[in-house]
């Protein structure tokens, strides 16, 4: 996957109340930007004359809803593109909107009346663009989610076959002839430490004779005391007769003089560079007691099933897992391809409806302003807008004109959010891609 580093788009969605002809208010606009370096793109062919402005209410309960939305789908544009870069080798070149750069689409914005109908209430339109976005984002999520159980499993298997014999696959190291599990004998796999190896073959029939056994029935006495402390109805009634089933073949077996482990019986299978393993024969009865004790003296036993071997072909199942990846691949990235233009022409027309929303709730009715996009030089988008905060200052009333003087601390703040507030109606479009 590459690992190419995110691009940030950012642009400036601004309107301003007509002063006289709105081809005047352009072409100052336009001087103004250009003059400090920006690009100015006029967006003339709205169709904010036909959007419905309904109620102020409606209007003031709209705007403080445009702002989630607007981040919502800002949030799915991004993760779309992401998920569209992490698997195309050829990252150089951003996806298009409907075969136009974004570039070309945000400069060049042509408002889609077949989909969003400007006669439409303005509520009923960004529930549509917001339900299309919540959509596209539940696919995403699900289309993303597949792939990673994919590449979980295959990753599970890659760890079975790395790592040190304590924790990996032991699979490819144990056959038939070297197994055996009857009705009185069975089989135990031993990890042992390198630097243990003639300490365990010299001990591994002889645990009885070593402190771990004594432990072991300290262990076993423990739990039963604290069974007997227990209320009658609080007992375990499932762990209290394995335990006494545990003990009691214990006791026989030392009854009889009889050790667990079958003489001779261990077999060397492999080893990597802190382990060793082995196989050893044990009395089936005293299998718990050997994973213990060997525990105690420092040696691992895995639990092992010779069914594994019928049942897990990892060669086979690596190969069927990476078929299904490549698949899930492809269709998300298509997913992604195809879904992006439709998601990104939501946002932008959002985008248009909170400017106007704005631009209606600031300059008031009749509509009378224009909204165009201004993209600023890198590095130089705080000191534009400073910039033409300082050319349309004449637009502020005397209230917000006072707006940062200590003397007026207790003024109503009529923008709502007083650090960000513009003479003019100013919407970002930033973007990481």
């Amino acid at each position: 996957m590459s690992a190419k580093k995110p691009e940030i788009l950012t642009y400036f969605i601004i309107s301003i109340p007509n002063q006289g002809s709105p081809e005047k208010t352009i072409s100052t606009l336009k001087s103004n930007v250009e003059s400090r370096g920006g690009e100015h793109y006029e967006l003339d062919k709205l169709p904010i004359q036909r959007l419905k402005v309904g109620t102020l209410d409606k209007l003031i309960a709209l705007s403080d809803d445009l702002g989630r939305v607007d981040s919502f789908g800002k949030n799915v544009v991004q993760k779309l593109h992401r998920t569209y870069a992490e698997l195309e080798d050829n990252t150089d070149q951003l996806l298009s909107v409907y075969n136009k750069s974004i570039r070309g689409y945000i400069t060049n914005f042509l408002w889609d009346e077949g989909h969003f109908n400007p006669r439409a209430q303005l509520r009923d339109l960004v529930q549509v663009i917001h339900g299309n976005m919540v959509k596209t984002a539940e696919h995403l999520r699900k289309w993303t989610s597949s792939l990673s159980e994919i590449q979980n499993q295959l990753t599970a298997i890659e760890r079975k076959k790395t790592g040190s014999l304590m924790n990996k696959s032991l699979n490819e190291y144990i056959n038939h002839e070297d197994w055996y599990n009857g009705d009185y004998i069975t089989s135990a796999l031993v990890v042992v430490p390198n630097t243990k190896k003639d300490d365990f073959l010299a001990a591994y029939e002889f645990f009885e004779d070593t402190p771990a056994h004594k432990a072991y029935y300290d262990m076993i006495n423990k739990k039963h005391e604290q069974q007997q402390g227990d209320d009658d109805n609080d007992r375990n009634e499932e762990a209290s007769p394995l335990i006494d089933n545990i003990e009691n073949e214990m006791n026989k077996l030392a009854a009889a003089d009889c050790r667990v482990v079958v003489p001779n019986s261990q077999k060397f299978l492999t080893n990597d560079a802190e382990f060793s393993l082995y196989r050893v024969l044990l009395l089936k009865r005293g299998y718990q007691w050997f994973k213990y004790v060997a525990m105690k003296n420092g040696y691992a036993v895995r639990d092992f099933n010779i069914s594994e071997l019928e049942s897990q072909d990892d060669e086979k199942t690596t190969a069927d897992l990476r078929k299904k990846e490549t698949s899930q691949k492809k269709k998300l990235k298509l997913f992604c391809k195809n879904t992006f233009s439709e998601t990104f022409a939501n946002w932008m027309h959002l985008k248009i409806i909170r400017s106007f929303v704005e631009s209606v709730l600031r300059f008031g009715l009749p509509v009378d302003f224009t909204i165009s996009v201004v993209k600023p030089i890198k590095g130089n988008e705080k000191k534009l807008l400073k910039q033409l905060e300082q050319k349309y200052s004449f637009l502020l009333d005397k209230i917000l004109q006072q707006k940062g003087n200590k003397d007026n601390e207790n003024e109503i703040d009529y923008s709502g959010q007083l650090t960000d507030f513009y003479p003019f109606v100013y919407v970002q479009m930033k973007v990481e891609l």
